[in-house]
């Protein structure tokens, strides 16, 4: 009796087993059948649309996605036996390859360009700094030696001492006067009894903080 209905639960068993691996065949062909829906298959009637949209992509400088329809022609022309595609195909990855290497190797070059072209700027424009460093040096020791011989001054030629112009000196020079002692008397400055050693270290001062302005 136990044995008979052991039989008998072993063959349900198995019925059960095989109508689930019926169940499971079905579904894996289902899907070996279906195409994705944002994927169009393959066919001989539109092997040549797909091709061109493998150029188009590939033009575009979209690599991946044009070597990935490639590969669908190829595997197309595999199954179809159409060497010549197949052929084709193949080509056509190395030539997208090939493309890509490029375009990464000319954005790196570009790169480099712009780097390089940044470096020389940044080198010339130091250079200027130190030119206009040297210069301002100069104008000063000039003014200094101007200043201590000399009684007055005209304005316009206390400005081009100072490579400023005359609005920017106007801008200073009563205030310099009320400060160190000198006076204005219409287009020149008289230093007379002023502090003239005090207006040249100050003066120092000053220049720093024009060249810092971009004022030269």
């Amino acid at each position: 009796m136990q044995a008979a209905i052991k039989t008998g639960d072993d063959q349900k068993l198995k019925k059960e087993a095989d109508e689930l691996d019926n169940f499971f065949s079905k579904i894996e062909d289902m899907i070996a059948s279906c195409v994705p829906m944002d994927q169009e298959e393959i066919t001989i009637n539109n092997t040549d649309a797909k091709r061109q949209e493998a150029e188009q992509l590939l033009a575009a400088g979209q690599y991946d996605d044009a070597k990935a329809i490639a590969e669908e022609i190829h595997a197309f022309a595999i199954k179809a036996g159409d060497w010549k595609l197949r052929e084709e195909m193949e080509y056509f990855v190395i030539n997208a390859e090939e493309q890509e290497r490029k375009g990464h190797q000319e954005e790196f070059e570009a790169l480099e360009e712009r780097r390089a072209a940044t470096e020389e700027r940044s080198r010339q424009e130091a250079k200027e700094r130190a030119r206009l460093e040297v210069e301002e040096r100069a104008r000063l020791e000039k003014l200094k030696k101007i200043v201590k011989v000399s009684k007055s001054l005209l304005l316009d030629d206390l400005a081009q001492a100072l490579g400023i112009t005359r609005a920017d000196l106007l801008g200073k020079i009563f205030d310099w006067a009320e400060t160190y002692g000198f006076e204005v008397d219409g287009d020149r400055v008289v230093f007379g009894g002023g502090q003239k050693n005090k207006f040249i270290a100050d003066l120092e001062q000053e220049f720093a903080a024009w060249g810092k302005d971009g004022k030269t």
